[in-house]
């Protein structure tokens, strides 16, 4: 429309200037006639004051009377010829200050519109600026609500996280007041075997002067008498050493087992982070409840950090829109920097989420942990029932038969992997304390064996490092792996257990040494 607008009042225009050319043309013509009747005019000369005035000289006219008639009226002819085209002059000049007005009208509205075109096209804008800054605040209030729940849940989940090591403190205390416990029973212990080394001792000098003694008498006697006499002496001494082993091999066990204590303790505080033996148990005895509930929260936790991540590329999109949509504009150049920052927020809080997420692995592998120092302190109590129990000749035939299968078992056959050979040595004792410290929802031997086949498992998932990996794709393997029912061990785990086993197979087989040499 201001397009046509503007070509009508081009072809307006030029049509005026033709007509100011052809009237200025027309001038030009005119203007020695005009000269000429305005002269004429001036003077006022007609034929008759022309005839009187001649006539009182005595001058005749005639013929130059009639030319001069015929010269006024050609000059009235030209008068009337120039009234006519004044009055034509006129009426165009008035038509050209008319076309003038309605060009200056028509050239003031054309501006005008313009100014109006520009005011709306700038209203149109503003009103998309506004409408997009509405719907990034909407946007920003509601990812700032989901932060806020996030928040609350990160604060439910350090308050558990906090229960739980207040608990597994409580059971380090309980297990540090029992091995006090059994080291003051093993300090009672060693104090009696000082003292039945002193009373042997003296039984032993005794003997020695009784035997001196008898020998001096048996020179008097017959050889049979004598000879009887020293075979019940030698049976006493062999006894009494018997004895002796047999308390030293007692006190060695002690001692291995005071060892294995600290050591399963110290590894069993590190792993809990805590030194309190109440919380230790406690954790232990609702290890199943929290296990369950750890699951359903990192489920949870893994549905929110999807549903950030859907968000967080939608946010982008949005910005990479706003950026585009508003290229001189200050504030919404403001509120992208804001919701960027918002952005980075959520990517905090998705981290710390991932933390918490490992965080319930560890307490996994606490409990994990408890079963297998239950299982190892029920070992310790059996073999020490058997030493107790066993008798002087017939402990030390079985001391030996226990040396040799046990040295058997520590030692991993070339025909079979690590896996079974844990599975074997764990499974050896067929005991009733054995079975009664293991979780009666799993049969024995199937819980070490799904252990061993989930951290082989484990190890062989590879999570890629690089920047670029797909965030949904790991998160998926995280979930997938913590969500199994079985526990797992990792390799480092396996690796320690390895050792425990094989350690105790050498320090049987030196203590078998040690009874031989005496």
């Amino acid at each position: 429309m201001a397009a046509y607008g503007r070509s009508q009042h081009r072809q307006q225009f030029r049509e005026f200037a033709k007509e100011e050319y052809i009237q200025e043309v027309h001038e030009r013509n005119l203007a020695p006639r005009k000269r000429l009747t305005s002269c004429m005019l001036r003077s006022k000369v007609t034929a008759p004051s022309v005839q009187s005035f001649l006539g009182s000289l005595g001058i005749g006219l005639g013929e130059e009377l009639q030319m001069v008639d015929k010269e006024a009226n050609e000059v009235a002819a030209y008068r009337r010829e120039y009234d006519t085209v004044r009055s034509n002059n006129m009426k165009k000049e008035h038509e050209v200050k008319k076309l003038q007005e309605s060009l200056q009208e028509v050239t003031s509205l054309l501006s005008s519109r313009k100014v109006d075109g520009m005011t709306i096209q700038s209203k149109a804008m503003n009103l998309e600026n506004r409408s997009a800054v509405q719907a990034g605040k909407k946007q920003s209030t509601h990812k700032e609500k989901e932060l806020q729940s996030l928040d609350n849940d990160l604060a439910a989940g350090n308050a558990t996280l906090h229960a739980a090591r207040c608990a597994a403190e409580a059971l380090q205390k309980k297990l540090a007041k029992g091995l006090s416990d059994t080291r003051d029973e093993n300090a009672r212990a060693l104090d009696d075997l000082h003292l039945a080394i002193d009373t042997t001792r003296k039984k032993h000098e005794l003997h020695e002067q009784r035997e001196n003694s008898r020998r001096k008498i048996a020179q008097n006697v017959t050889g049979e008498q004598s000879a009887r006499e020293m075979k019940r002496l030698r049976q006493e001494s062999q006894t009494q050493a018997v004895q002796f082993t047999q308390i030293q091999n007692e006190l060695m066990t002690t001692d291995a087992k005071l060892l294995t204590l600290e050591g399963d303790l110290r590894r069993l505080s590190e792993a809990a982070g805590t030194n309190d033996i109440d919380k230790i148990i406690a954790k232990y005895l609702s290890r199943e409840e929290t296990l369950r509930n750890l699951k359903e929260e990192h489920a949870i936790t893994d549905a929110k950090m999807r549903k950030l991540r859907d968000n967080y590329k939608q946010l982008q999109e949005l910005l990479a829109t706003l950026r585009g949509a508003t290229m001189n504009t200050r504030g919404i150049y403001q509120e992208m920097d804001d919701t960027a920052e918002k952005l980075k927020d959520i990517e905090k809080n998705a981290s710390a989420l991932q933390e918490r997420c490992n965080r319930a692995n560890v307490l996994q592998k606490l409990g994990r942990i408890l079963d297998v120092i239950n299982r190892e302190k029920a070992e310790h109590e059996l073999h020490r029932s058997e030493a107790m129990n066993a008798s002087s000749h017939g402990g030390g035939m079985a001391g030996g038969g226990d040396d040799k299968r046990n040295s058997s078992l520590a030692q991993p056959s070339p025909s079979e992997t690590e896996e079974h050979f844990i599975l074997r040595v764990s499974t050896a004792d067929n005991s009733q304390g054995n079975i009664r410290v293991r979780p009666k929802s799993q049969p024995k031997g199937s819980k070490v064996a799904k252990i061993l086949r989930h951290s082989s498992q484990r190890d062989s998932i590879v999570i890629p490092k690089d920047k670029g990996r797909d965030e949904d794709d790991v998160a998926a393997t995280v979930a997938a792996v913590a969500t199994e029912d079985d526990p797992i061990i990792d390799r480092s785990m396996r690796k320690k257990l390895v050792g425990l086993v094989l350690n105790r197979g050498k320090r049987v087989k030196k203590g078998t040494t040690n009874n031989d040499k005496v």
